[in-house]
């Protein structure tokens, strides 16, 4: 039967021990081990836990002490490709945004006209607010 006062103070010290996963699962199922052999009553208390072994801050330093400097450069080698990896995903979705956007801009700024070449005559007339240099044909030309 799982503890709920037991399963929160070994994650507390858990989330607390700078190594990897693999030591951490390891160095916590060792814990829950040793707390069950020490504490005969049931169900085991947040009180009698502190009592036991100290705050999960106490707990996690006691066992901190016993890490290799392997598995502090493993945990920080972890963290750091975290860091790293956060960060790429930010600047894709960033990437992704603003592509997104100026394709949104884009499209509501596009009016879509196609060119007409009129061949007789004037293309528009010459009130005409869309009539633009490249639409106008050339005195003398018949725009085809």
């Amino acid at each position: 039967m799982r503890e709920r006062a037991l399963e929160k103070y070994l994650r507390a010290v858990g989330c607390r021990l700078p190594c990897g996963r693999a030591r951490r699962k390891e160095l916590v199922a060792g814990l829950r081990e040793e707390l069950l052999d020490r504490l005969p009553e049931r169900p085991v208390t947040r009180q009698a836990l502190e009592r036991a072994l100290g705050t999960p801050d106490a707990a996690a330093a006691q066992m901190a002490e016993e890490l290799t400097d392997r598995d502090a450069a493993r945990w920080r080698r972890e963290k750091l490709f975290r860091v790293i990896a956060a960060a790429v995903l930010a600047a894709l979705a960033l990437w992704a945004g603003v592509v997104g956007w100026v394709a949104v801009v884009e499209t509501k700024n596009s009016r879509g006209y196609d060119t007409v070449t009129v061949k007789d005559g004037p293309s528009f007339p010459e009130d005409d607010p869309y009539q633009t240099a490249l639409h106008r044909p050339v005195d003398g030309e018949t725009g085809g």
